[in-house]
């Protein structure tokens, strides 16, 4: 008789080390948690078994590479990384190697949370299905990460300068500049006429 499909998948995972639940549901005690990381999610799968790939996955992820990255790296999906590094031991070797290089931990993750975030904001912005303004915001919040803010001019718009208060301005910044030159000059004053 054939198997049915959560059947199959559920050998499957059991193969490879992997519990489809994420609770950790085996004969083995629980392990303590390590420390939390800000807006850490609970993986949905439970890896049992480390092998030399997730480890990998961890020493790049502590390097602050983004999870895109480290699948092209290794030649795995981005879902697959992110689920390797929900794993509560892999949240922890990622904390020693990072703690260990000397870095600080907070700057090692929004380093690398960045670049995701970047490609967040990439696929909206390419996202066709999107509203116009939601695609606009995407990319103007791309170039200002890029560019910067743009520079704001503050214009007086309701009160303009009459012509008389525009030849007292001019007339101050002259008075200021020929202070200036004075000093400069050591106190000497040049009355030149033009």
């Amino acid at each position: 008789m054939r198997e049915s499909v959560p059947d199959l998948l559920e050998e499957l995972l059991g193969e490879c080390g992997v519990m489809g639940d994420g609770c950790g549901s085996s004969d083995e005690p629980d392990l303590p948690s390590p420390k939390p990381l800000h807006n850490a999610l609970p993986p949905n799968v439970t890896i049992k078994r480390e092998n030399p790939t997730h480890r990998l996955i961890c020493f790049l992820k502590a390097q602050g590479k983004s999870n895109r990255e480290i699948a092209k790296r290794t030649e795995k999906t981005e879902p697959w990384i992110s689920q390797v590094v929900r794993q509560p031991w892999a949240r922890e070797l990622i904390l020693e190697e990072i703690t260990g290089s000397g870095k600080a931990a907070l700057d090692v993750i929004f380093e690398s949370e960045a670049t995701n975030s970047a490609f967040t904001l990439i696929e909206i912005r390419d996202d066709v299905g999107m509203k116009g303004a939601t695609r606009a915001a995407a990319a103007n919040s791309l170039l200002d990460r890029f560019l910067g803010k743009p520079v704001t001019k503050n214009l007086n718009l309701h009160g303009k300068l009459t012509a008389e208060d525009e030849l007292n301005n001019i007339d101050k910044e002259l008075q200021e500049l020929e202070e200036e030159e004075a000093r400069l000059r050591g106190g000497r004053v040049l009355d030149v006429k033009i």
